[in-house]
């Protein structure tokens, strides 16, 4: 919109506004029903403190406004008091957003528009653009769509109150792509409330690959229910993508990107194009990086703790049974000759577990208690994968010969999981 504004687009209905000032502002008296209905549809873009919502129009000689910034005008922001003439077009001025609304739909020829239920009760915000748009700018309603709003961590998405979260906040968060996913998915009438800790984005993402495999022939339904699922999942990935046609890539999964990103020694790419079986495209490659730059952000501010590691440079004081210490001492000897690859070391682990009879969360719990000194963790193969064999070894011998050490305080994730 402030493109808009700058090239010029909205300067016809910038004049109309100033030279009908009274009509618009006897239109939205008479819809809204609202004696304090009386703010001016035009507001100068103060040349002095460059605020817009403190200022006043005083004057007009149709070619320059002229204005006050009144420090008193709203108790969200204080205006600095300037009192000027400047000419409201090409970005000098914007329109009250009732106003800019109707403005909108004259310059764009919008024939359907949705928007949130609140600006869709009577006598609200939509009815008195209508009016405006209908009355003064002489071009339809357009079609109306009332959908439910749209939280962020319980705060509504706004941009028009300056309370709440803004959109350009919501794609701060998420791709683009995913986040027209997020609110194409649900009916239009059904609220979200999209909080973005826990395990929330890595759940979207889960969701979002999936409908991408239904988008591309992936999946296939035994049931009529199933298929016409899988054709509901395609139709939401078509209308999620940003950029015209898609092609296919491999779309490693989110978890697992977070978790190999903490393993120093990794090459995601080569983890990559081995689950593939194939050279990595460049379409593979960009989605692959992408990933990378949403499971950074997300580690730095979202995710639970159970997703963070960082591996001891010595032995954790932990606590570990006689079973696990001798389940860690067979494991040292079994990777000792095993090739090192987190898949096949995943394996091993699997297989050594199942021989000695140790439950999988005990199994997994000694290993991630040695090295990270937690009891949940990564995938346990590709995290000693991602280390130093020797360092691996040793301390795989340590554990198996310490006694207890130290009382461990079993709140630090859950017990014996592994993060897929």
């Amino acid at each position: 919109t402030s493109e808009m504004y700058k090239s010029g687009k909205f300067n016809e209905t910038i004049r109309t506004a100033l030279d009908r000032a009274e009509e618009f502002i006897q239109i939205d008296r008479e819809i809204s029903g609202s004696q304090k209905a009386d703010r001016h549809p035009v507001q100068p873009v103060c040349e002095h403190c460059g605020r817009v919502g403190t200022t006043v129009v005083v004057g007009w000689d149709g070619h320059q406004v002229e204005y006050e910034c009144r420090p008193d005008k709203v108790t969200w922001a204080k205006g600095c008091g300037h009192r000027g003439k400047r000419s409201p077009f090409d970005g000098g001025s914007k329109l009250q957003y009732k106003a800019e609304w109707a403005a909108k739909w004259r310059i764009l020829g919008v024939t359907i528009e949705g928007a949130g239920k609140d600006h869709m009760t009577k006598g609200g915000s939509h009815d008195v653009a209508s009016a405006m748009v209908e009355r003064i700018f002489n071009h339809p309603t357009p079609y109306p769509i009332p959908y439910e709003w749209f939280l962020v961590g319980g705060r509504k998405m706004s941009t028009s109150t300056g309370i709440g979260v803004p959109a350009a906040e919501l794609v701060a968060i998420l791709r683009q792509e995913l986040a027209r996913f997020l609110m194409v998915r649900p009916h239009y009438r059904q609220q979200i409330n999209f909080d973005p800790t826990g395990e929330t984005i890595p759940n979207l993402y889960d969701e979002y690959d999936r409908a991408a495999a239904a988008f591309f022939g992936e999946l296939e339904g035994k049931t009529p229910a199933e298929t016409d699922l899988i054709r509901d999942h395609s139709r939401t990935f078509y209308y999620s993508r940003t950029n015209g046609e898609q092609p296919r890539c491999i779309r490693m999964r989110f978890a697992k990107v977070a978790n190999l990103m903490q393993m120093p020694t990794v090459n995601l790419f080569g983890v990559a194009a081995k689950e593939k079986g194939a050279p990595l495209t460049a379409q593979d490659r960009s989605e692959l990086q992408q990933r990378m730059e949403d499971a950074r952000r997300w580690l730095g501010s979202y995710a639970p703790d159970h997703y963070r590691f960082q591996v001891q440079s010595s032995m954790p004081r932990v606590e570990l049974s006689p079973m696990q210490r001798e389940f860690l001492g067979q494991l040292a000897a079994v990777v000792a000759q095993q090739e090192w690859s987190g898949e096949e070391l995943h394996n091993r682990i699997h297989d050594l577990k199942s021989q000695i009879g140790l439950k999988p969360k005990d199994a997994f719990s000694a290993i991630y208690l040695a090295f990270l000194g937690k009891d949940s963790g990564p995938q346990a193969g590709w995290l000693l994968a991602s280390l130093d064999r020797a360092f691996v070894l040793a301390r795989l011998r340590q554990a198996s010969t310490a006694g207890v050490r130290g009382p461990f305080d079993s709140a630090q994730g859950r017990p014996g999981s592994e993060v897929r």
